[in-house]
């Protein structure tokens, strides 16, 4: 009988993030079900997850932790790169859990009874990063900010709103392409004017009775301008 060898077939890889700092999750244990059952996905030292086949095109993905919000995320495989099906999901870290970054906590309730919690909700800095809106362009599908001004912040992998209340858009800038232009990734919807500042803004999501707790920077807890559900 000839020698048979099975040769493994990657689905998808994960790369998990954490919000706030915008860094890839290292040294934290994760549970992953679909449809209940639970996957066992080979874990890289660079923090990726590599799910292999058979699994669905199209499928619901439950990742579980003990330092970060559950997440379930629809996952479309039709839609990643065949040569590199990678796919970024960016967690919530649970107040009290052990980070490896420094921060506050901005505390407070959504009384407003129209929602059904939990859900996500975003405190915006009130002091501006230093860029100011000029305009927007979209490239092979992807869509790049043009901004005035200076900043010595470091802007990659972290969440920003242009706008406020109801007119607001919040986004992540995933990479720096020129002088004061950025791509993005999220919520960009809406029509901005020119002149508009950049805002740092911050995430996380409430309990079943509207209560949160926000990982802001150090200092910058009595500096929230206001939070917004997303």
């Amino acid at each position: 009988m000839g020698d048979i060898r099975m040769k493994t077939r990657v689905a998808f890889v994960l790369k998990l993030l954490d919000d706030y700092s915008g860094k890839v999750i290292r040294k934290e244990a994760f549970l992953f079900y679909i449809d209940g059952e639970l996957l066992h996905p080979i874990v890289k030292d660079e923090g990726m997850y590599v799910f292999l086949e058979p699994l669905s095109t199209v499928l619901q993905l439950k990742i579980v932790s003990n330092s970060y919000f559950e997440q379930t995320v629809m996952i479309d495989r039709s839609v990643l790169d065949p040569q590199n099906p990678v796919m970024d999901v960016r967690l919530f870290i649970k107040c009290g859990r052990s980070h490896a970054y420094q921060c506050e906590w901005y505390t407070g309730c959504i009384g407003d009874k129209k929602y059904s919690h939990p859900v996500v909700v975003c405190a915006r800095r009130a002091k501006p990063t230093g860029l100011v809106f000029k305009s927007v362009r979209e490239e092979n599908s992807k869509k790049y900010l043009i901004f005035s001004g200076f900043t010595q912040e470091n802007l990659v992998e972290k969440t920003y709103m242009l706008g406020d209340k109801s007119k607001a858009d919040v986004f992540i800038i995933k990479e720096k392409c020129g002088i004061n232009e950025y791509c993005v990734e999220g919520n960009f919807t809406r029509k901005h004017d020119a002149g508009e500042k950049l805002h740092r803004t911050y995430r996380s999501v409430t309990d079943e009775k509207g209560g949160y707790a926000i990982p802001v920077e150090g200092r910058e807890e009595d500096f929230i301008s206001e939070v917004l559900v997303l």
